[in-house]
């Protein structure tokens, strides 16, 4: 059971690469900030997802199109956590 979530987590960082490089999905900061498995995982404090997070944005300067779209939208990086008065109502 362990092995498959850590292989999905894998394959979920390399399909943001290649969504990334091929334009496939849109960027929705809101799918970064409340479904990403591997950015929510990280900001809860899973050391293996704050590794393959720290690799993506080494890798991608600045991180996948979900985690740039929400450092545009909260004015923070993937990595951090939105700041209270910076949410929207709602």
């Amino acid at each position: 059971m362990r092995r498959r979530k850590l292989l999905s987590l894998i394959g979920l960082g390399i399909f943001g690469l290649v969504a990334m490089a091929f334009g496939v999905m849109p960027c929705d900061p809101d799918f970064c900030e409340k479904r990403c498995p591997i950015c929510t995982k990280a900001r809860q404090g899973n050391r293996f997802a704050q590794f393959l997070q720290r690799a993506e944005m080494l890798v991608t300067f600045g991180g996948c199109p979900w985690g740039r779209a929400r450092q545009k939208k909260y004015g923070v990086r993937p990595d951090e956590l939105i700041p209270v008065d910076a949410k929207a109502p709602g």
